[in-house]
């Protein structure tokens, strides 16, 4: 479950073989006590049973990404339990909330999608923020045409967590600046 151990893997299979293309996370167990609930589960079974079934499977889909992500290239499977749609009487609550955690971060990580600035203004025709001596790029630069504009505004704007950002840049810039009239 270390990650730095879990990174030497990596670095050991990459050195070996060149690259991964496939990563499967099977990682399982349950604690011996089986508490079936909260008040009978020590902290130290719940926070081991997260960290084999759930800590180690992030850790590890984090060790991986970068290199697959470079490669353009790879496929990560976890495997999960029936315990993540239904409470397990045979590992306990810890197991099934690992497993429901994993089942939740397997469909997060299917629906993922890396997003770089570049992706929509071409490396080509990119220039340095004016901030670090280079040209700010203007909304008259953009060759998209109008609906194609609105609709990455609408696709950028909600792709996240619009509210938080919304507010956390409303909190540091304020109303009165340039934030504060574009909204």
């Amino acid at each position: 479950h270390d990650g730095a151990a879990i990174e030497e893997m990596v670095r050991t299979v990459i050195a070996r073989h060149g690259r991964i293309d496939i990563l499967v996370n099977n990682a399982g167990g349950g604690t011996s006590a089986r508490p079936m609930t909260s008040d009978e589960t020590p902290d130290a079974d719940w926070l081991d049973t997260l960290d084999l079934n759930l800590t180690s499977v992030f850790r590890t889909c984090k060790a991986v990404t970068p290199h697959m992500k470079s490669r353009r290239s790879g496929v990560i499977v976890s495997v999960a339990s029936i315990a993540s749609r239904q409470p397990s009487n045979l590992s306990g609550i810890a197991y099934t909330a690992a497993k429901s955690g994993l089942a939740g971060l397997n469909r997060h990580l299917a629906k993922a999608k890396p997003w770089n600035p570049h992706d929509y203004v071409p490396w080509s025709r990119g220039r340095d923020f004016a901030l670090l001596g280079g040209q700010d790029w203007t909304p008259e630069d953009s060759q998209l045409d109008e609906v194609s504009k609105a609709a990455m505004i609408v696709t950028l704007l909600t792709e996240d967590n619009l509210p938080s950002y919304h507010r956390e840049i409303a909190v540091r810039f304020g109303p009165d600046g340039p934030w504060g009239q574009w909204v």
